[in-house]
């Protein structure tokens, strides 16, 4: 028997309290270390899904029209278009490549349908619908080249129902679905595949501008810009501040409330360990005599429970971290959160794990103290 495995022989004999004391200590461990990463890159995955922040357009020259206070509009010199695959390209090899989550091209042209001229968008749809979480679709979403998504007020205008066909340059167009009202000029568009409407109007490969959607907590915006326009000059590149702000304002909110609540959490499991040494320390005063007058010092005394919390605060930290990798990715499937996953990382339960070892060092080291300062002939006046 030594200063070490005394308190191992303690916590097997109050193996109930322990485990409570653990569970506790580990659910604050999986709390202010996993899950609240959790919330705060769930919340901006979702928030990415309501537009993008970053929007791509060619460099073109215009002339501003204005006759005393009435503005005539501009007149564009010459319609200019993105090459879109070597720009795409270029854009998903940058510095900041992991933190680019949509890149979603657009091209924008004015067809006839049904004998009125109609604003028909060609996009991408399986990354369009990764910004565009807020659209409501009455039918299905294009999944064949010859079908079309229609907005609301064109619905209206045309008196298009899911499954009607439309002539679209001399082609015929099945509407798969049909927008529900979204309040913006969406509702007056007609929406293709972008690389149908490449085809028909002889455009191949060009687009009007390409919206992207980037994760901003990694690094800030302005970052993602200046690199973008480092690697693609010949460009105008737009960053919408005021919609990035309201973002991470509202990701920082709450990652700060997760923290308060883990905080507190753990705050409170220090406490609780402290009190767990503070009982143990009263319920073996006779030992700690009996250890004393065998020769055991006051120094020996704080260590055997000092490790006490020691112990308790490696198996926290390990079980903490171990657990908070299974729950935080059944919170991520809970969700719906598919670009977000957790794997096991050494030096992160390293970290975990001396920090919780530290915490308990410190909870358990005024009780230790209390109990290295008992007297051998305290205990034994107390027989």
């Amino acid at each position: 028997m030594n200063i070490f495995t005394i308190p191992l022989k303690n916590i097997r004999r109050k193996i109930l309290r322990s485990c409570i004391i653990l569970f506790i200590f580990s659910v604050g461990v999986v709390s202010l270390y996993k899950v609240s990463k959790v919330v705060s890159q769930t919340l901006e995955e979702k928030l990415n899904k309501f537009g993008a922040d970053i929007i791509i357009n060619p460099k073109s020259e215009s002339l501003t029209i204005n006759y005393g206070s009435v503005n005539l509009g501009n007149i564009l010199y010459d319609i200019k278009y993105l090459e879109l695959p070597p720009l795409i390209d270029k854009i998903r090899n940058i510095k900041y490549k992991n933190n680019i989550s949509v890149i979603a091209p657009k091209l924008v042209v004015v067809k006839e349908i049904n004998g009125k001229k109609i604003g028909v968008v060609g996009v991408n749809f399986a990354e369009e619908l990764k910004i565009k979480n807020y659209w409501n679709i009455n039918g299905t979403v294009p999944h064949n080249k010859d079908e079309i998504l229609v907005g609301s007020e064109t619905s209206m205008n045309l008196k298009l129902k899911t499954g009607d066909e439309v002539n679209l340059h001399g082609k015929l167009f099945k509407v798969s679905g049909i927008l529900e009202k979204v309040g913006s000029e969406e509702d007056y568009l007609v929406f293709i595949d972008i690389l149908t409407l490449q085809q028909m109007t002889a455009l191949i490969n060009k687009g009007n501008f390409i919206e992207i959607s980037a994760l901003c907590s990694g690094c800030p915006i302005d970052e993602i810009v200046a690199e973008l326009e480092k690697v693609i000059p010949d460009v105008k590149i737009n960053a919408l501040q005021k919609i990035v702000k309201q973002r991470m304002s509202a990701i920082h909110f709450v990652q700060h409330l997760s923290y308060m609540v883990s905080g507190v959490i753990l705050i409170t499991s220090c406490f609780m360990i402290a009190l767990f040494i503070f009982n143990s320390v009263n319920e073996r005063k006779k030992e700690i005599g009996i250890l004393r007058s065998m020769g055991y010092s006051s120094g020996d005394i704080f260590i055997i429970f000092s490790f006490e919390g020691v112990l308790i605060g490696f198996l926290s930290g390990l079980v903490g971290y171990l657990l908070s990798l299974m729950v935080s990715n059944s919170v991520l499937k809970y969700l719906h959160v598919e670009n977000i996953n957790f794997s096991f990382n050494l030096l992160e339960m390293l970290f975990v794990v001396i920090a919780m070892v530290l915490l308990s060092l410190i909870s358990a080291s005024y009780p230790s103290y209390k109990a290295s300062t008992i007297e051998p002939a305290d205990t034994i006046v107390s027989l």
